[in-house]
């Protein structure tokens, strides 16, 4: 072989390698989620010591989507003990400041997400419910999805847990409640044609308050006052919309989603996955109706990155991503629904 030939070779094969890299989407925050086994195996070791599992099997779940080390034991509470394989994850779109998007999901077309050492197998069902969808309702974008951590943050996690769980991954851009509800109901007719047995679990990604006036920007999240007493009263608001979700109606999400968002879309109370909440539970919602089932909140637990506090400061290449301070502080719900007799 000659020794152009041979260069040309091993040129093309650097190609064919970046080329394949990059149909693998990378891991966003190497900071605040795990990104090697050891790391999160010592991870889970301290959660599993401080955190009783869940024993259901929920259609619909919400799990947080903040740094390991502050949310860990809600990531666990969440996601333990599943048996679906396939994972319906609705993610926030925080960068809507950078493209502004409304009233759309948004879908990627990556081979799969990185985890701690493999990739994330991404389900067929992705180009079946693209392909089911009417183009109105969606969007495809690799950018938005890189840009993103709210997805690879419940991925990761779900990966180690179950490594041969397969996701769709869908941005949920920030919409009005009509398209949620035209959405979830679009999503609950094809997840049923694709799946009778509903051997599947939807879940939305999604942090609950954010708050404080320090470390947000421009912006001032000082709802309900500040200090001690204003955390008190933001506590107490946070359990009256944990309630709201909990009745499992659509009227009860209706008032969830008015109780958070302002008629621009804009925050009425920070919680980022106002959007991805709304959605999943009117998709489970519809769900359950097309099978003539309840839908019932089987465990709830509410949190803080205050209370119970930080699992660690450091551990491996885990860390934190922001202070934890009476002036900067967010909630974390964990909650699974699951489907009853009538």
């Amino acid at each position: 072989m000659g020794i152009k030939k041979a260069i040309l070779i091993v040129i093309l094969g650097n190609l064919f390698l970046l080329i394949s890299a990059q149909e693998v989407r990378p891991i966003k925050d190497q900071i605040g989620f795990a990104t090697n086994e050891t790391a999160f195996q010592k991870l889970l070791s301290l959660i599993k010591l401080k955190t009783p599992a869940a024993d259901d099997q929920p259609l619909f779940i919400i799990s947080p989507h903040d740094d390991y080390l502050y949310a860990g034991r809600q990531y666990f509470r969440a996601l333990s003990k599943l048996s679906a394989h396939t994972f319906i994850i609705l993610g926030v779109y925080h960068s809507v400041h950078e493209k502004k998007i409304t009233n759309k999901l948004i879908f990627d077309t990556f081979s799969g997400w990185k985890s701690t050492s493999t990739k994330i197998k991404i389900s067929d069902w992705r180009e079946k419910i693209i392909s089911a969808l009417d183009k109105n309702y969606f969007i495809i974008d690799d950018q938005i999805h890189l840009n993103e951590h709210s997805i690879e943050a419940v991925a990761i996690f779900l990966h180690q847990l179950y490594p041969r769980a397969e996701i769709v991954p869908i941005i949920v851009a920030p919409s009005e409640l009509n398209f949620l509800e035209e959405a979830g109901n679009k999503l609950a007719e094809i997840l049923l044609q694709l799946d009778p047995q509903l051997h599947f679990t939807i879940i939305s990604s999604a942090d609950a308050i954010h708050y404080g006036d320090q470390g947000w920007g421009k912006n001032n999240f000082l709802f309900f006052g500040s200090g001690k007493k204003g955390y008190r009263q933001a506590l107490a608001n946070e359990k009256k919309l944990v309630r709201l979700l909990v009745q499992c109606s659509k009227e009860s999400a209706e008032k969830f989603f008015s109780a958070t968002t302002n008629p621009d879309l804009t925050y009425r109370l920070s919680w980022c996955g106002r959007f991805t909440i709304t959605l999943g539970l009117l998709t489970s919602l519809k769900l359950s109706a097309l099978i003539q089932k309840e839908l019932a909140c089987s465990f709830w637990k509410y949190e803080t990155s205050l209370w119970p506090g930080k699992l660690a400061d450091k551990l491996e290449n885990l860390s934190l991503t922001a202070p934890a301070t009476i002036r900067h502080w967010v909630g974390y719900l964990a909650a699974r629904f699951k489907i009853c007799r009538k």
